[in-house]
């Protein structure tokens, strides 16, 4: 797991806990979903909203919440982990995981990956710990990835909440979200760019669709004919752009000309 440097924060709504907030980085850990934790905590993905993030298993050898102390924490660890059987190695390696240190004038330290995550607060917030921790003991949890909106169920970073407390508005964002990403994945299959580009050889570490419209610039909308265009960040970065792109300049990757394959003076 590795830490989160913004947006974290504990959540509240008209007063009542929510949940929290574990931020997020610029590290691959946080870029590549939250596919491990959605397997093994039993989150339904033929589900939409809430529904879909709500947790319905709690392996107890992964679980862990150590709640008395000055520092008070709860983890949700990778099985990799899990070497010793020694109860007192297990917390000692908790307690001691540096991406959990509480520093300066922390009162709140969240970590997580794909498959792990963990938060870490000072005696202030351990009412509010232990609330999570019941939550999860009767499986009234949800975990998902914000988008950076501003609303506080969108927050960028791991949002790990108490279900039954998620209010209205919270749950329609959170269906709206599935809605729109499922048009956006069929409009994405549409292009067919992607076997294009397998079929070209090309390689990548992402290309993520957004709608034409991202930006609000008629520019994107205009220039190309497809409802997606992609963000691209792609391998041999040394003789490739990364960036974002429109179906045919994609396209034009695939026959190695347009503005994505780096001219000679570009490269570095």
């Amino acid at each position: 797991m590795r830490r989160g440097t913004s947006g974290q924060g504990i959540i509240e709504e008209n007063g009542v806990f929510v949940g929290f907030g574990l931020g997020a980085d610029f590290t691959a850990e946080h870029e590549w979903g939250i596919k491990g934790l959605r397997r093994d905590l039993g989150m339904n993905s033929n589900k939409i909203g809430l529904e879909r993030r709500t947790i319905t298993v709690l392996p107890e050898n992964r679980y862990r919440a150590y709640l008395k102390g000055k520092e008070p924490t709860l983890v949700f660890l990778s099985h990799r982990v899990w070497d010793s059987e020694d109860e007192k190695e297990v917390k000692k390696h908790i307690m001691k995981n540096h991406e959990l240190s509480l520093y300066g004038d922390k009162d709140l330290m969240g970590a997580w990956s794909d498959s792990d995550f963990g938060i870490k607060v000072t005696a202030q917030y351990r009412k509010h710990l232990t609330e999570l921790h019941e939550a999860f003991l009767r499986k009234d949890i949800a975990i998902f990835l914000g988008g950076g909106t501003g609303n506080p169920f969108e927050n960028a970073g791991l949002m790990v909440v108490i279900a039954s407390r998620v209010p209205e508005e919270g749950k329609k964002l959170l269906r709206e979200g599935d809605l729109n990403y499922q048009a956006l994945q069929k409009a994405d299959d549409a292009t067919g760019i992607k076997s294009k580009l397998y079929k070209a050889g090309k390689q990548y570490f992402a290309l993520s669709p957004k709608w034409a419209d991202f930006f609000k610039d008629p520019d994107y909308t205009h220039k190309t004919k497809h409802k997606v265009i992609y963000w691209l960040n792609p391998m041999e970065q040394h003789v490739n752009n990364s960036g974002y792109f429109t179906v045919e300049e994609l396209e034009l990757w695939a026959d190695n000309k347009g503005p994505i394959p780096m001219k000679k003076k570009e490269k570095v």
